[in-house]
């Protein structure tokens, strides 16, 4: 589909002892003790790389696919939505974090594959090798009303053998595992550059999730408040198969996320100590890779 259609993130969590020391940012001072994924752009002299969450537009295969797979009462969008995040992140990030794996034997092979190809080729290879999806299993994080919209999903890595298989299918990019707090601090000291929506959910986990063990009453507190919309922005006053919503949830409103806000959320964070004040000694370098 064209750069207009919805664009479908997906911030991928792990242990902070399961990502690889080569894959770590360098710099990174956050304090949770988990990382999430980033991929980032080459550094250009002057000017710091843009990291954002694995993701990409959604397809018209992934509309067809889900589709295909609805559930009475179901939206095909919603769905949608969540097969694009799988997708792009195998597809850029070499992991398949809410579905049964592909052969160890296969997996860089059948990413490059799926990079060369196209969206289409990722169906046929869920058929050819038994890959059942479990797309429900993410869970959304917030919506934005951007051009185009911005829909942002949650997954945990499920073992560390799917981290080790984390590397970026794109030449441009890296792959790297960074701490929330650890990345708005980069972002700050123009190590790294974050676009709002994404710098908005770093901040969220920065306060709402000191420890990964809290995630799942992290997400239990999503499904009382939110009737199965996102687990941040305006709740939902019906469920979500119900709602007369086509993203099922409701957009955060700019002005939280504007770059006055987000800086005045970085000052309230620094007085109560959730980020780091002391600015980083470290020659600039954006990564060990």
């Amino acid at each position: 589909m064209t750069s207009s259609s919805p664009l479908s993130l997906l911030a991928t969590l792990c242990p902070a002892a399961w990502a690889p020391e080569e894959q770590r940012a360098y710099g990174d001072r956050g304090t949770e003790d988990y990382c999430v994924c980033l991929l980032q752009s080459r550094a250009e002299p002057g000017r710091p790389p843009e990291a954002s969450f694995p993701g990409g537009h959604v397809d018209l295969s992934d509309k067809a696919m889900a589709r295909a797979n609805l559930t009475k009462g179901e939206d095909d969008i919603r769905l949608a939505l969540r097969i694009t995040a799988l997708r792009n992140t195998f597809e850029s990030a070499g992991m398949l974090v809410a579905g049964n794996p592909p052969p160890s034997f296969a997996r860089e092979e059948l990413q490059k594959i799926l990079l060369r190809e196209g969206p289409m080729a990722f169906h046929a290879f869920l058929n050819d090798w038994g890959i059942r999806l479990r797309p429900d299993s993410l869970a959304k994080l917030a919506y934005f009303v951007e051009a185009p919209d911005v829909h942002i999903y949650l997954a945990r890595v499920p073992d560390a053998n799917e981290v080790g298989w984390a590397a970026s299918g794109r030449p441009a990019q890296d792959l790297i595992w960074v701490t929330p707090s650890g990345a708005l601090l980069l972002h700050d000291e123009g190590r790294l550059r974050l676009p709002s929506a994404q710098r908005f959910v770093l901040s969220e986990l920065c306060e709402q999730l000191r420890v990964l063990e809290e995630l799942p009453d992290l997400l239990l507190k999503r499904k009382q408040r939110s009737h199965g919309g996102p687990l941040w922005g305006p709740p939902l006053q019906v469920p979500a198969a119900s709602a007369a919503l086509i993203f099922a949830g409701l957009p955060i409103r700019k002005a939280q996320y504007s770059t006055a806000a987000l800086s005045r959320r970085r000052e309230q964070q620094l007085s109560r100590g959730l980020l780091e004040a002391r600015p980083s000694t470290d020659p600039v370098s954006h990564s060990k890779l």
